[in-house]
């Protein structure tokens, strides 16, 4: 949703519109190579300055996971990628306030890459401290409708994942744990296609985020296992800065920013563990 101003009027336009999910870490095999399929509740807000609800985008993301790890005696090295797409339901309005129902199509893509400690002190539930780098970018195609333009707007940030993960239970070939993450979005960006302007680009301002895992593990034969992941993810952003919106690259009379936004994503992956 981008929040336009023409001299002191404020217009608005309509909306323009993880983490990986965790599987349970492989301490058997020196390398191994995870994928399996997922499926996300997606959820998204953009709020006003009063905190108002100007629009929110709702639905199920089909999506895929990947992961390559090599190991260690007591470290471990792991990169990950994941992608998730297809289309959500936005309910939102236009730029004169009229109410505005339509689709959104999504695609969300994630490269992350881990290193994992583990502490000797607590053998029995594989405590593990984690550290990672990873890139998100988020791709949102508003879909026009017979009154309003389409809108196009791309995403990306580099974050931060600080953590631990431990597993809670076990029951012969059965395991489960928990996964809790920090994150924090690096230099976070969003690059806007508005219908008769240049693509403008807005610096977002990053807050804190987090996710939150529940892996489950069953050994079967061996070298393979399976993971069942439930988990819950969160992204927030605040208010951008204002920006002039250029034609040809002349300056216009409208002035935009990216609203304060909030992501809260509950998934689920289902997949199979090998040994290389």
């Amino acid at each position: 949703y981008l929040m336009f101003k023409k001299s002191n009027l404020h217009w608005l336009l309509l909306l323009s519109g993880a983490m990986l999910p965790t599987s349970v870490y492989s301490t058997s095999s020196d390398a191994y190579l995870n994928f399996g399929i997922g499926l996300q509740n997606f959820g998204y807000k953009e709020f006003d300055t009063q905190n108002v609800l100007l629009d929110r985008e709702d639905g199920l993301l089909p999506g895929l996971v990947m992961e390559f790890g090599k190991n260690w005696q007591s470290v471990s090295l792991a990169l990950r990628f994941e992608r998730f797409d297809g289309p959500v339901n936005y309910d939102g309005q236009t730029q004169a306030g009229t109410a505005l129902v339509t689709k959104t199509d999504e695609r969300i893509t994630t490269v992350e890459t881990q290193l994992r400690f583990k502490l000797k002190q607590f053998p029995q539930h594989d405590v593990m401290l984690i550290a990672g780098l990873g890139y998100r970018e988020w791709r949102r195609n508003i879909r026009a409708t017979n009154t309003t333009s389409r809108l196009f707007e791309v995403y990306r940030w580099n974050y931060l994942s600080l953590g631990g993960a431990a597993t809670l239970w076990r029951r012969g070939q059965w395991s489960g744990g928990i996964d809790v993450r920090w994150l924090r979005p690096v230099r976070p960006n969003i690059s806007v296609n508005v219908i008769g302007f240049d693509e403008i680009n807005l610096d977002l301002k990053p807050r804190n985020s987090a996710r939150v895992s529940f892996p489950f593990h069953m050994g079967t034969m061996a070298g393979q296992s399976w993971m069942l992941t439930p988990y819950w993810e969160s992204w927030y952003f605040e208010r951008s800065e204002e920006k002039r919106l250029t034609m040809e690259g002349m300056p216009s009379a409208f002035v935009v920013s990216e609203p304060r936004s909030e992501t809260n994503i509950l998934g689920i992956t289902l997949s199979v563990q090998l040994a290389l």
